[in-house]
């Protein structure tokens, strides 16, 4: 599942390509939108603005008009050029936006929803997030009391972390990477972190993500891939301190990199045992 970073990234690709343009047709494969005038509605508004909340797209388009996704597991959205086709025959396809020069596919989406702009503060999903962990500034004082909600207390971090309740936009990379960089364990309880602790760990979220973010995923500073040797030769083998590098050295103590299942859905974390104590 994408993380907020690669997100931005995306709704950044789709904004360049298709902000500006008229949507002539709108296909979907949901009956509920099929049966509704949202069809009629869409056809022939121009796309204003893709911008992205946490893990969520959000389609602007003219007269206040929303188109909501979440990718979830699978889902993509694909630029195919005009041209004979039908989304019919694919039953992979959900969305189908024809405009003026192209073609935006949504295939798999699981959540897509047609609205209006003053219904997205009421949204039984969006209303609900905490802070987007993209957000500049970030809500550090919201972030925290999430966090220290009495369902959290006895709850380990890294498994509230994946609340987006709590914080918008965090996936596996990103809890694991900020994790470290605050130096906290993953297998802290959210109810033991100190004032400093739950100030550190929300200045280290937004670091890393701003980080992954501006460097296409990567949460490895460029003057530490610097310390492992050339940043061409570096970036082909390390991008990250500690995901998805368990045995690996850690690079600020060379203590060897472990990783552990945790919660209810047993995701894994990876950390350094020594920068991130338990105790």
């Amino acid at each position: 599942m994408l993380d907020a970073p690669a997100v931005k990234r995306l709704a950044d690709a789709l904004r360049v390509a298709l902000a500006g343009q008229r949507i002539l047709r709108f296909h979907t494969a949901w009956r509920r939108l099929q049966c509704s005038s949202w069809p009629e509605v869409v056809a022939g508004l121009r796309l204003v603005e893709v911008a992205s909340i946490g893990k969520n797209l959000l389609f602007h388009l003219e007269g206040g008009v929303v188109l909501f996704t979440h990718l979830s597991r699978g889902g993509r959205w694909e630029l195919l050029p005009r041209g004979p086709w039908s989304a019919r025959r694919d039953p992979r396809v959900k969305v189908s936006l024809t405009l003026e020069r192209c073609r935006a596919v949504l295939y798999h989406g699981p959540i897509f929803e047609v609205l209006e702009e003053r219904a997205l503060a009421s949204h039984a999903f969006l209303s609900r997030l905490g802070p987007c962990v993209l957000a500049l500034p970030f809500d550090a004082a919201l972030f925290a009391r999430r966090l220290t909600h009495k369902r959290h207390l006895l709850r380990e971090i890294a498994d509230v972390l994946f609340d987006r309740e709590v914080v918008a936009g965090i996936g596996n990379c990103l809890k694991s990477e900020s994790l470290f960089e605050a130096g906290i364990s993953p297998f802290r309880l959210a109810g033991r972190l100190d004032d400093g602790e739950q100030r550190r760990l929300g200045w280290s979220l937004s670091l890393v993500s701003q980080r992954a973010y501006r460097q296409a995923g990567r949460t490895l500073t460029d003057d530490d891939l610097a310390l492992l040797g050339a940043i061409a030769a570096a970036t082909e083998v390390r991008r990250h301190y500690v995901y998805g590098l368990a045995g690996a050295a850690c690079l600020r103590c060379q203590t060897p990199i472990q990783r552990r299942r945790h919660g209810v859905s047993a995701r894994l974390s990876f950390f350094c045992p020594t920068c991130q104590p338990e105790d």
